[in-house]
């Protein structure tokens, strides 16, 4: 777990969204607060693709 946790906080905070799939089993659902449920991972790695991109614009 906590070598997974240092993979996430590492796609993070380089700001490597297409990093975020490879995290997530392809059936695994993401359940963020205020938003619908995200199914699978290549759209959880959208999820926090598009998350980065609002928080830190180029």
């Amino acid at each position: 777990m906590e070598a997974a946790n240092k993979e996430w906080s590492a796609a993070y905070n380089s700001m490597n969204g297409k990093a975020f799939p490879a995290l997530y089993t392809k059936d695994a659902i993401l359940m963020p607060p205020g938003v619908q449920a995200i199914n699978g991972s290549e759209a959880i790695g959208q999820f926090w693709t598009n998350l980065i991109k609002r928080q830190y614009p180029t």
